[in-house]
């Protein structure tokens, strides 16, 4: 129970968390919500984090969004992933309407430079223009869920 020093820590860290890209996250105080049962830690200090870019096919399904410079920066300096949802012509209902990849950074940029030297689209499915994120990416993908 260190409540009086608490506010100490931010100002401290400080240095810390901007020279080696640490952030510091006051963690809530759960006494309340567990009924009376001791408390959990103070603070979260990352020490690393792990980037994830979020990507769509347009509503033609054609794949022509692309990380911005800055956004590439982050994912080439600290790796990361692109989220990519893959959707048919107009957004139809999920799950059956598009699929989910979760791409490393590397591979990402890879398939990128490797069709667009073909010259080729990128859609959820092959075509004879594009090529088909479900059978290049398909080692990435995800499975819907439900939900609650």
């Amino acid at each position: 129970m260190a409540g009086r020093a608490e506010h100490f820590v931010p100002k401290m860290l400080q240095n810390l968390t901007k020279e080696y890209g640490m952030w510091l996250k006051k963690n809530t105080d759960m006494t309340k919500f567990l009924k009376g049962k001791e408390p959990g830690v103070d603070y979260n200090l990352a020490l690393a984090s792990i980037q994830i870019e979020v990507k769509n096919s347009d509503k033609s399904d054609v794949l022509t969004d692309k990380p911005s410079d800055i956004q590439e920066k982050f994912l080439n300096d600290y790796d990361g992933f692109i989220f990519l949802v893959m959707w048919d012509k107009g957004y139809p209902r999920l799950p059956a309407g598009g699929d989910a990849y979760l791409v490393p950074w590397k591979n990402y940029k890879k398939f990128m430079a490797e069709t667009a030297v073909r010259g080729k689209s990128n859609r959820r499915h092959a075509t004879f223009r594009a090529f088909g994120a479900d059978e290049h990416l398909k080692d990435y993908s995800l499975k819907w869920d439900k939900g609650p």
